[in-house]
């Protein structure tokens, strides 16, 4: 399996992620909305023999900052990923691009032509007037986030008919995909994208369905392709193309329609990627033996606070407390490898774990002056601070927290017991919810749903690396800051900024 990097890249508009695989010329993918990169990593892995595969989730999904802009247009989201390709030393790919993917790319090929060499447009969509209207009518509601946890049910229901008919809404032979009904994994992961999305999950819906992409293939000069693999919903669009329009049904077999991508994406030419280094911002990837653990940076004076948040949390919930403190304190907050925006850890086991943390301190901070621990991961911070020579401290729960078995349910049960479980610990001080907390916030269901998507995502946390990781000693320093997320930890930091005589 090709291993791979990811990179977040700075632009005007926020961080774009990007997922690189492999050694040669640049091929571009663009996935479909309301998906990420993550569904065309088996495309990338295939093809990168071949090719440099870079793969960019749109502004908004997967790990890519949302744009600044209510409902932003094709042209918006093209911009931003020519920006990030240009950041990354992109010059005249060839391009793979999916459904909505394929009329952003057509964007790029009109707008900054200069990246683009050729695009193979995967199911392209060619709306009517009249599709156009009940799409946009019925397919994109508001996400409201109810304090219930019920919208969890409309997401299931979403990911799992949208993987059968397109729109997901209209449940009828005309919207029916002949595809087999996918693994319950794929209909989980489509269901967290929508969640990571949050009120952006319409972002490309809207793009898309208010998109003339009729109009805009007239006057797109770039080499191109029409295809559609078979069984795609969107398969007799090919149809819809001017007459004489040369256009290609792909096969549905993973290995035979990545051949025949590479084929088409060869036949153009080759792209160039020119070695640059992106500048820092506040949160990015740090490529740590091969794995990406992303962190959060804020700079300011006194030496380096490191906080290691808890296994089953990430620090999302904490942007509120960088923005206050940015300038303030020098704060370097990481996602333990298996959570939040790292990957899982190449090996098992609390050692691994501590070496790859340490190897990013050492890249990213200065000596640190504390190492602040959530939870078990106290643990890692008293060994992390006997290899720095400098205080470890451990807030929030040093016991084992137990946590729900949250594997994929066919009929979407394990989000509502992520919420139950996450709403019982806000309001809760024990698991037998017998001491209620003096300071509740179980009542906040967007911070509800931050946290049950910080344990939905943190089933990459390897259970036996947990079990070692509390079999470490804990810090003989503990300390009563609450929760990493709660509004008062800002203060709290700089409290103990000053408690060390910093």
């Amino acid at each position: 399996m090709a291993s791979e990097r990811r990179h977040l890249i700075a632009t005007r508009n926020g961080a774009v992620h990007l997922r690189v695989f492999g050694d040669g010329p640049p091929l571009v993918g663009l996935h479909a909305s309301p998906r990420s990169s993550l569904d065309l990593v088996p495309l990338a892995e295939r093809l990168s023999n071949r090719f440099t595969v870079i793969l960019v989730d749109t502004p908004g999904y997967g790990w890519s900052d949302p744009l600044p802009f209510e409902q932003p247009y094709a042209e918006d989201f093209a911009d931003a990923i020519a920006e990030a390709l240009e950041g990354f030393g992109v010059l005249g790919a060839a391009f793979y691009a999916a459904h909505t993917g394929a009329q952003i790319a057509l964007e790029i090929g009109a707008r900054h032509p200069h990246l683009i060499s050729g695009l193979v447009a995967d199911g392209l969509p060619l709306l009517t007037p009249a599709e156009r209207e009940t799409w946009l009518a019925g397919t994109i509601p508001d996400l409201e986030v109810k304090a219930d946890g019920s919208h969890l049910t409309w997401i299931w229901s979403r990911a799992r008919d949208g993987a059968v008919f397109m729109p997901f809404n209209i449940v009828g032979t005309s919207a029916r995909s002949a595809r087999a009904f996918p693994p319950v994994e794929l209909i989980d992961r489509a269901a967290l994208e929508i969640l990571r999305a949050g009120q952006h999950w319409r972002d490309g819906y809207f793009a898309a369905f208010r998109h003339e992409t009729a109009e805009k293939l007239k006057s797109f000069s770039t080499r191109i392709r029409f295809t559609c693999r078979d069984g795609d919903a969107l398969l007799p669009h090919l149809q819809r193309l001017p007459a004489g329009t040369e256009t290609e049904v792909l096969p549905a077999h993973i290995d035979a329609w990545a051949q025949r991508i590479g084929d088409l994406a060869l036949a153009w030419p080759a792209g160039s990627i020119k070695a640059c280094a992106p500048p820092p911002q506040p949160r990015r990837l740090v490529m740590i033996a091969g794995r990406a653990i992303q962190v959060r940076r804020c700079m300011g004076p006194g030496p380096t606070i490191v906080l290691l948040t808890s296994p089953y949390r990430a620090g999302r919930n904490l942007r509120p407390t960088l923005q206050r403190l940015n300038g303030r304190a020098d704060l370097l907050q990481i996602d333990l490898p298996g959570t939040g925006g790292s990957d899982a850890p190449a090996s098992p086991g609390a050692e691994p774990m501590i070496e790859a943390l340490a190897e990013l301190i050492r890249q990213e901070a200065r000596p640190p002056g504390v190492i602040l621990g959530e939870d078990a991961s106290s643990r890692l911070a008293q060994a992390l601070s006997q290899r720095f020579a400098t205080t470890a401290m451990g807030f929030g729960n040093p016991g084992p927290e137990a946590q729900p078995c949250l594997a994929p349910d066919l009929h979407g049960g394990h989000l509502m017991k992520a919420w139950w479980h996450e709403r019982d610990r806000l309001l809760w001080d024990d698991e037998e919810r017998k001491r209620p907390r003096a300071h509740p916030t179980g009542h906040d269901p967007h911070q509800l749903q931050r946290g049950t998507l910080d344990l939905l995502e943190a089933r990459g946390f390897d259970a036996d690396s947990l079990e070692a990781i509390r079999r470490l000693p804990r810090p003989a320093n503990w300390t009563d800051h609450g929760r990493a997320g709660d509004v008062g930890f800002p203060d709290a930091l700089l409290g103990l900024r000053r408690h060390d005589g910093n």
